[in-house]
């Protein structure tokens, strides 16, 4: 990962948008390669977004993007970025980092009861966080439901791995929905995926290990990429 040229590209792709980097980011050690990271794919995402025709909103214009933290709740009130499609005023998605949802798991246990597990569908496992995620239809604060999930992208900028970063995302698929036959996803309707809800679920890693991860992911809509400036 060419760390310069990522700190370009999103200080160049949030100045369309009204928004700034964090003064920060280029004071930032090596260990915090994953958090530029995280902040560049959320640029190529914008910029992915407004190549399908959508108008793209800052929420706090003029301010700067915090750098990606640990998981958190969403909250309208904090940064985001909100996706309109032509001729609409109500925003059709909306872009936050670092958001938890609550799992598909979780939704199954509401509607058996407590009495099938002990904690039901408020166990801590019942939700996870969405490095960069796309959102739809989430009108308070809160963990937005499997089916208001989008896009979900797992970022990863580290040199060496194996094969545990890929079940994590699997695991994140099977927790946003069924398999099933391939259908139009809720992204973009030329892009099929296997899944109800038909979400689309990203694992990017900055580095070409990964590339060995990819075929059988994708029978799941699991798609493992190899992105980096």
């Amino acid at each position: 990962m060419d760390r310069k040229q990522a700190e370009s590209d999103i200080v160049d792709v949030f100045k369309l948008y009204g928004a700034t980097s964090s003064p920060k980011i280029s004071k930032l050690g090596s260990t915090a390669d994953g958090k530029v990271f995280e902040l560049w794919i959320l640029s190529e995402l914008l910029e992915e977004i407004a190549g399908k025709g959508y108008t793209i909103q800052y929420s706090h214009p003029g301010s700067t993007i915090p750098l990606p933290g640990g998981p958190c709740k969403l909250d309208q009130n904090s940064p985001h970025f909100d996706v309109f499609a032509p001729g609409s005023n109500g925003a059709l998605w909306q872009v936050f980092l670092s958001v938890e949802f609550r799992t598909l798991g979780a939704k199954i246990l509401d509607k058996s009861g407590p009495s099938s597990h002990g904690s039901g569908g408020s166990h801590l496992s019942s939700y996870h966080e969405i490095d960069v995620g796309v959102f739809k239809g989430v009108q308070a604060d809160g963990r937005p439901q499997h089916d208001q999930v989008v896009l979900a992208t797992e970022c990863k900028a580290v040199r060496k791995g194996d094969k545990s970063l890929v079940r994590g995302a699997l695991g994140m698929r099977r927790e946003l929905s069924y398999l099933t036959h391939s259908q139009p996803s809720a992204f973009d309707s030329g892009l099929p995926v296997n899944a109800n809800p038909p979400s689309v679920v990203r694992l990017v890693c900055a580095y070409s290990w990964m590339d060995q991860y990819s075929g059988s992911p994708s029978v799941y809509s699991v798609d493992v990429i190899h992105r980096a400036p």
